[in-house]
């Protein structure tokens, strides 16, 4: 029996930030801004801007205007602009909206031709791509190309996800169904699916289970390369601890690689039973040149009802490695709106170089991007000193 119910809402003093909408009537020179009134407005402010060595060149800054759309004119024709919008009260001023790129939107992009580096240095480099028509920004690649110096066991990767700040066991902050969760990890291209952050942890949750498909809450690593034909086995270090989940629960740590012979990608998993306790587990697995890894979890059959959970921290990846082979792994990932972007290789060991290659992106509908194919390769060497000779 249900009875009394008073539902209360507590004012907020601050203002939310506007929601953008796609530009129209786009010309060689203008276009029309938009976006959705925002509660307790009095008035929009307007920023429109392009892009310069990755930097807003504002044509228009602080723009005041009661509308929700206005007519922007007097562009240059051929150049890419950009626009944003804040909220006011004539008190608070909101948050800067996202930013929208003014272009039509294009279902197909071409991939840039990367070229070669400059301004190559100990301490970084700048990528260099060809522009792309349609093209409303980049995504830069950046690898890093290590030669293990002796052989033994080598790091292949140390994360504590010490970056995640935010939420704790009891009121974790929860992210959308697969997300990459480079702001919080040292290198990139860790994924987390139907995962969720705990202060200074990543968390799996069992709430998408299905008794036909299993578990797909899951935590990915980056794919890790090595040019030796003869690595050694692979170790997997991490601590991880159960949290309301059925008795049986099992800890899964899966290899996804390519099988050379057959060129298929394939996997071998092998699982534990997880403690409630934060416990340490190891696993270790033969011999791979390249692969990733993938940790999740499995509850029992018929237990679908117990909406269990798993922290998992301090994941370390070893292997037996020999001097010479070269290690391959993601170093950056940037967004850049100019073809040409400054990557800083602060603390570089001399047995790392880089290499690159690029994406374009046309991001002219709101939350829809469309990318290419990657761009060819290119290798960078920094500790070589003459990246900025010209030819005599």
């Amino acid at each position: 029996f249900i009875d009394n119910i008073r539902i209360t809402q507590k004012d907020n003093p601050e203002i939310s930030r506007p929601t953008v909408m796609d530009a129209t009537d786009i010309t060689d020179v203008g276009f029309t801004a938009n976006w959705v009134a925002v509660n307790k407005a009095t008035s929009y402010l307007l920023d429109v801007f392009y892009f310069s060595d990755n930097q807003p060149q504002y044509v228009i800054k602080d723009r005041e205007t009661t509308n929700t759309s206005e007519t922007v004119s007097g562009l240059q024709p051929g150049r890419l602009y950009y626009y944003s919008v804040q909220a006011t009260d004539g008190v608070h001023t909101s948050e800067e909206s996202i930013v929208v790129a003014v272009i039509n939107p294009v279902m197909y992009m071409n991939p840039p031709v990367a070229t070669e580096a400059t301004e190559v240095s100990k301490d970084g480099f700048r990528a260099n791509w060809t522009s792309v028509e349609n093209a409303t920004q980049y995504e830069l690649c950046v690898n890093s190309e290590y030669t293990i110096p002796q052989s033994g066991t080598f790091v292949i990767d140390n994360e504590n996800f010490d970056n995640v700040n935010v939420g704790t066991i009891e009121n974790p902050i929860y992210n959308d169904l697969s997300y990459r969760l480079d702001q919080y990890t040292k290198n990139p291209d860790w994924v987390g699916l139907s995962c969720f952050l705990a202060d200074g942890m990543i968390g799996l949750s069992s709430y998408r289970q299905t008794e036909e498909y299993g578990n797909h809450a899951s935590l990915s690593s980056p794919r890790y390369k090595v040019s030796t034909t003869n690595p050694g086995n692979i170790k997997i270090n991490f601590s991880a601890m159960a949290v309301d989940c059925a008795p049986g629960t099992k800890l899964k740590v899966i290899i996804h690689y390519t099988n050379h012979i057959t060129g298929y990608n394939e996997s071998y998993a092998q699982e534990v039973e997880i403690n409630e306790g934060m416990t340490s587990y190891e696993f270790e697995f033969e011999e791979r040149d390249s692969y990733y890894i993938e940790i999740t979890f499995n509850e029992p059959k018929g237990s679908r009802d117990i909406f269990g959970t798993v922290f998992v921290d301090n994941i370390k990846i070893t292997q037996e490695l020999e001097a010479g082979t070269v290690l391959t792994k993601t170093y950056k990932r940037y967004t850049s709106y100019n073809n040409g972007f400054y990557v800083e290789t602060p603390d570089s060991p001399q047995e790392e170089n880089f290499s690159y290659s690029v994406m374009s992106i046309n991001g002219g509908r709101l939350l829809h991007n469309y990318y290419s194919d990657p761009s060819n390769t290119i290798y960078v060497d920094t500790n070589t000193g003459i990246g900025n000779a010209v030819t005599a």
